[in-house]
């Protein structure tokens, strides 16, 4: 029964794949750019620019007043209106990645908000957690309640996710209740919000906000796989049977996904990191610098935050304890112009002109995996760590190239880690 399970989904699934190719349902701009799961460069920039009253679209509060249109609708049996606080007029601002200050010891406070309408005229707002594929962080919507509850009169709170689904009690802090936020889903809200204002446009934007339908589609399987879904649906559900071997399928496949993998690849990496920096941990401390009685450390480092990319960011310390989030200063500007040389060549920076986020400097070389069953095999996915090791070690020499051609006057002030033989070649290449 197993075996003609299988059978009869690959049959479906070849089938929608090859209706695809005909139909082009699978071309989409933002996946073949790879910014199809990019929360803030992707999702939050996009939403942002059409609520904006301000935004290139040149239709003021038309998309707004849709987007409150919408939400204060009743959606369907399950949703009823949300009572909104905010009255759109000349005065209503809104803003992506707004920081609202360090993160405070207890997570209570502190971090950064994906996108925020603030209606200045009443002192109301809308505040947005945006989340695609990313985790929730720790007590991350008790953190944006204690703002708007500290810096409003009347807020509201919405969870926006691909489904609607509910926050977990690591972002909740096990503090919030359901209806001190509003759960938002892309499936049908954004949709539907989208759909109106197609409505009203016609032309470039048309055509693009087609395409980020397109791409919301494609997320929640409301495209031609929708209809491959279904069919799928209905072979799962012949008898008990299939539906329990389908149960168990996805159980253990969702294991996989997020358990077995992330965790393999997290040790491959572990261990190639060991290979190439034995005297580090997974993070490579490059230098200590001493400024205005401020100290720093500036470490590179691989994550898999969002993507998997590599990473160089500097870390406040204060009686030899770190102080995290607190890395754009004023005495470190020379980090940043050395980044923004490497910027202009492979690699891109990611810098915050808030206290709430690190300089990082990351390669634009997609070193997602491609194909995540292959990384089940051992000698895969340490081919592919290689692969991310080797993209570091290019990282790492294009930092320090540029940190002495851009910041020499610096050089004499850093105090670098001399216990790296990789550091020390790279220096003393410098000096050839």
């Amino acid at each position: 029964m197993v075996e003609k399970l299988f059978a009869e989904i690959e049959e479906v699934f070849n089938e929608y794949k090859e209706s695809t190719k005909v139909n082009g349902d699978a071309f989409n701009v933002f996946q073949i750019l790879g910014l199809s799961t990019r929360e803030v460069r992707t999702h939050s920039a996009f939403i942002a620019e059409l609520l904006n009253p301000d935004g290139s679209h040149g239709k003021g509060t038309r998309f707004l007043s849709l987007f409150i249109a919408q939400l204060t609708t009743k959606r369907d049996e399950n949703n009823e209106c949300i009572s909104l606080p905010i009255d759109i007029n000349e005065k209503t601002i809104v803003r992506k990645e707004m920081s609202i200050g360090v993160i405070d010891d207890d997570y209570e406070n502190g971090g950064n908000i994906d996108l925020i309408i603030v209606d200045g005229g009443t002192k109301s707002a809308m505040i947005i957690e945006n989340k695609i594929y990313a985790a929730d962080q720790r007590n991350q919507l008790l953190r944006y309640h204690n703002y708007g509850k500290k810096e409003f009169e009347n807020f509201k709170l919405l969870y926006l996710t691909l489904t609607g689904q509910k926050a977990t009690q690591w972002s909740t802090g096990g503090v919030l209740r359901e209806e001190d936020y509003v759960c938002v889903s892309y499936q049908k809200d954004i949709l539907s919000w989208l759909e109106k204002c197609q409505e009203h446009t016609d032309g470039i934007l048309k055509g693009t906000i087609a395409q980020y339908i397109h791409l919301l589609k494609l997320l929640t399987g409301e495209t031609t796989y929708k209809e491959m879904r279904d069919d799928i649906n209905r072979k799962i559900r012949e008898t008990s049977s299939t539906f329990e071997i389908a149960k168990k399928i996805s159980e253990e496949y969702n294991r996989i996904i997020n358990e077995q993998i992330p965790g393999n690849l997290e040790k491959v990496i572990e261990d190639r990191w060991k290979e190439v920096f034995p005297k580090t941990d997974g993070q490579l401390r490059l230098f200590t610098y001493r400024k205005n009685e401020k100290v720093f450390e500036v470490y590179i480092s691989v994550s898999s935050e969002d993507r998997w990319h590599i990473q160089i960011w500097p870390l406040e310390m204060k009686n030899g304890q770190p102080v995290f989030g607190v890395a754009n200063e004023a005495e470190i500007e020379f980090i940043r112009d050395a980044i923004s040389l490497i910027r202009n060549k492979e690699y891109t920076n990611r810098s915050y002109q808030n206290r709430n986020y690190s300089v990082w400097l990351f390669s634009i070389h997609d070193i997602k995996p491609e194909n995540q069953y292959e990384l089940l095999k051992p000698e895969k996915a340490a081919e592919w760590a290689s692969k991310v090791l080797n993209e570091t070690e290019v990282v790492l020499r294009s930092f320090i190239e540029s940190l002495f051609s851009r910041s020499s006057e610096k050089i004499s002030e850093i105090e670098w880690n001399i216990e790296d033989a990789k550091i020390c070649q790279l220096i003393a290449e410098m000096h050839k």
